[in-house]
């Protein structure tokens, strides 16, 4: 389709600064973390941690003037002094498995430096975030609120510690409250909006719902440019699975239902409803999330709110394509900082309301790991 060709050069070709000779969209800066969207989202997949798709956000304490504008970007125009630049180093944390093999994962510690405009006040709250996969937007954006409102009654009303629930946040292209579904923390409710808020947070670039501090000045970023870049991102289709007829991924299944990751990791299809495509509209899926809210741990805590999510409650991720990212992008760093290199590790992670599925996992033999890390690789 045409419109989803020329959505593909909006999102991979280099914004610049406004002013430049040529024909190449105009409206970059004046501070940017890449020059398009691609550059942390290479491939349409997953940034990695030690790139510019890694972005330091930002929650001053109430009542100060916020000249860091939310998040910590590395670059900026000429003559403007960029906000900073970071490192990541990783402390060792040592566990063991029930069967006596070792492991180690790895926690982030973020290191601002350079900060271009003073030091950030005491009380101010930072977390690291990390460019998420593409595939499958579109469908999740087309999944019917009352199917995931379902997700947090059903929760509610079982035994046990996992009690998801829904964020609720204001929608700009409704004017109205919605239940979030995009982003770490399930803050932004909808495909464009998610957009549109990457493209000023990220870019520097301007909107109509985003309109920087000049709000009289007509936005960078027009209607229809930004029409291409939706039909592009609702475009982008999901993988199909993979060894499904594997003996050891059937295993993993079970296993992966017995430990109890589908509570959240939602295995139950859904049937989407009105999609921004007509061809998004009645699909069955099966994205392993429900799109809630989980406290997950002190291990996983950023201390950083959003909406109404606490500083230690984390959306649902989706795990299908999950597989596929050392190929597209020649690693597997997950989580929200990219300190997990792989499943395992990220499921070692869990605490707060997974922390008996964690446990399960802790306790099964090797074999059993594998394949259950197997299974995962398969969506």
């Amino acid at each position: 389709h045409r419109s989803f060709a020329e959505g593909s050069r909006v999102f991979h070709n280099d914004w610049q600064v406004t002013g430049s000779a040529g024909t190449a969209r105009q409206g970059l800066g004046p501070h940017f973390a890449a020059r398009s969207c691609a550059g942390c989202h290479v491939h349409d997949g997953r940034g990695h941690p030690d790139s510019v798709a890694l972005v330091p956000r930002l929650t001053l304490p109430p009542g100060l003037p916020d000249a860091y504008g939310g998040q910590i970007t590395p670059q900026a125009v000429p003559g403007v002094t960029p906000r900073g630049q970071w490192r990541v180093r990783y402390r060792s944390v040592a566990g063991r498995f029930a069967d006596g093999e070792t492991y180690t994962l790895r926690q982030p510690v973020l290191e601002l430096r350079a900060l271009g405009y003073g030091p950030l006040p005491p009380g101010t709250q930072i977390s690291a975030r990390l460019a998420p996969q593409l595939a499958g937007l579109g469908l999740l954006d087309a999944i019917d609120e009352a199917d995931i409102l379902d997700n947090e009654r059903r929760q509610a009303a079982l035994p046990g510690p996992v009690k998801g629930r829904a964020n609720r946040v204001f929608e700009p292209f409704d004017g109205r409250e919605v239940v979030g579904r995009f982003g770490w923390k399930a803050s932004t409710g909808s495909l464009h909006h998610q957009i549109a808020s990457a493209f000023f947070s990220d870019l520097g670039v301007t909107s109509r719902h985003f309109p920087g501090e000049r709000p009289d000045e007509r936005p960078e970023l027009d209607t229809d440019t930004f029409l291409l870049a939706l039909n592009y991102q609702f475009g982008l289709g999901v993988p199909a699975r993979r060894n499904t007829e594997s003996s050891t991924v059937r295993r993993g299944e079970q296993l992966f239902a017995q430990a109890q990751c589908a509570q959240c990791h939602r295995a139950q299809p859904y049937t989407t409803g009105k999609g921004w495509f007509p061809a998004l509209s009645r699909q069955t899926i099966r994205p392993y999330t429900d799109l809630l809210l989980h406290d997950m741990g002190p291990g996983l805590a950023d201390g950083r709110p959003d909406a109404q999510a606490s500083g230690s409650q984390w959306r649902t991720p989706p795990l299908w394509g999950i597989g596929l990212l050392h190929q597209v992008n020649g690693h597997q760093r997950l989580l929200h900082d990219g300190r997990a290199r792989g499943v395992l590790e990220a499921i070692l992670w869990h605490g707060g309301e997974a922390q008996a599925a964690r446990d399960r996992v802790l306790a099964m033999p090797r074999r059993d790991r594998e394949a259950l890390v197997q299974f995962v690789n398969s969506l």
